[in-house]
């Protein structure tokens, strides 16, 4: 019988909600982990919207944990001019330079 000690738990999975606003404007909320098979799905959602000429800003506010991949893929959606808003600064230190300070 497993104690509560020994109960080893996953990081809450990613979720995505979409939201239109105005014009071309799309923002994408998550929440929970970005983990590099989140990212995978992440990536497609946001080139899929980018490809369709919309403005997509990343809403962060609801990331708890990034792990290495999750860290690429934003960095890699940055440069496709995507805009992250509401990080919470530990996450954005770790997209930033590549590891926590």
């Amino acid at each position: 019988m497993a104690t509560a000690n020994s109960v080893k738990r996953r990081p809450q999975m990613m979720r995505l909600t979409e939201t239109r606003r105005a014009g071309r404007l799309v923002t994408l909320r998550v929440e929970g982990s970005i983990a590099r098979d989140d990212a995978t799905l992440l990536l497609a959602e946001c080139n899929s919207l980018l490809d369709l000429d919309c403005v997509v800003q990343l809403d962060l506010a609801g990331v708890s944990l990034v792990d290495a991949g999750g860290a690429a893929t934003l960095r890699h959606l940055r440069l496709r001019q995507l805009e992250i808003v509401n990080c919470p600064p530990f996450i954005l230190d770790f997209v930033d330079g590549g590891a926590p300070k």
